[in-house]
């Protein structure tokens, strides 16, 4: 009170000697983000600011690659250009009106899932090796594609997705797992139809994550069928608001329960008909 600082005097010179640091220099001589040259370079002061923060979110405000992005280029053993993750983030999976579909399709993405090798590295009591008793060390892209029982599952998976919408499918886990088609699929329909397919068979592969046994088609057939209900009860709620989405909602739906109900694969609880669509 004496010399006229302020109370907490000690704590402003600890911030000042903090910002008078050399580290503290640097940073504020750093280039310009993306975002900050748009705000820097706009004229208005009144409009557009929430656009504008919204479309960095969305597009990102960096220029270089994610951790996930390199993880899975290597993963892949093939590039994958930045025009290309544009692509996979516009995938329907994460245009769904369904959260279990975009979250695993997230989660997929995003690597969120922890192998057995990870588990490895941060504790030695646990053991790097398949759990499906293969016998090799079981990485991430070894849990989700390289281990021969579920390079099986996808087999048999694909095969399915090929009879259902007569197209073919690189067997690649770009084209798999990241919903990457080259060439794209133009067909909006054929699009989503083969999204929600693949998406319900990455489902199974990570409800079998920390399983001995694989997953099979049966597991497939029933969480295709579990998909179809919430698509249903969406679709249905919004007909009289939305009539364009009911008629994409019967042409997705129709030839994947059509296939099913004459393989007789469908849930023993599930009743397929001509009325099961209204």
């Amino acid at each position: 009170q004496k010399t006229g600082f302020p109370v907490h005097w000690y704590e402003y010179f600890q911030f000042s000697h903090l910002f008078q640091t050399l580290k503290c220099r640097a940073m504020t001589k750093r280039p310009l983000t993306l975002l900050e040259n748009q705000i820097v370079s706009r004229k208005t002061t009144t409009r557009g600011w929430l656009s504008l923060f919204y479309k960095s979110l969305v597009l990102g405000v960096s220029t270089t690659q994610m951790s996930y992005q390199n993880l899975w280029q290597n993963d892949c053993n093939n590039r994958i250009s930045s025009q290309s993750w544009d692509i996979i983030w516009n995938s329907p999976s994460i245009r769904s009106q369904f959260l279990c579909i975009q979250f695993q399709f997230i989660k997929t993405v995003m690597r969120w899932y922890i192998s057995p090798y990870r588990l490895y590295q941060i504790s030695h009591k646990f053991s790097p090796y398949c759990l499906k008793k293969c016998g090799l060390v079981a990485n991430f892209i070894h849990n989700w594609w390289l281990c021969p029982h579920i390079r099986k599952f996808w087999g048999n998976v694909v095969g399915e997705i090929e009879k259902i919408t007569s197209i073919h499918l690189a067997f690649t886990p770009e084209a798999i797992l990241l919903d990457f088609c080259n060439p794209p699929l133009k067909n909006s329909i054929n699009k989503h139809r083969v999204s929600i397919l693949l998406t319900a068979a990455k489902a199974c592969v990570a409800s079998h994550w920390i399983s001995t046994d694989p997953p099979t088609l049966d597991t497939w057939y029933n969480k295709v069928w579990n998909y179809f209900i919430l698509s249903k009860i969406e679709t249905l709620s919004l007909k009289d608001q939305n009539k364009k989405g009911y008629e994409d909602y019967v042409a997705i739906w129709f030839p994947i329960l059509g296939y099913l109900t004459q393989k007789k694969v469908l849930p023993e609880n599930a009743i397929y008909t001509r009325y099961t669509f209204l």
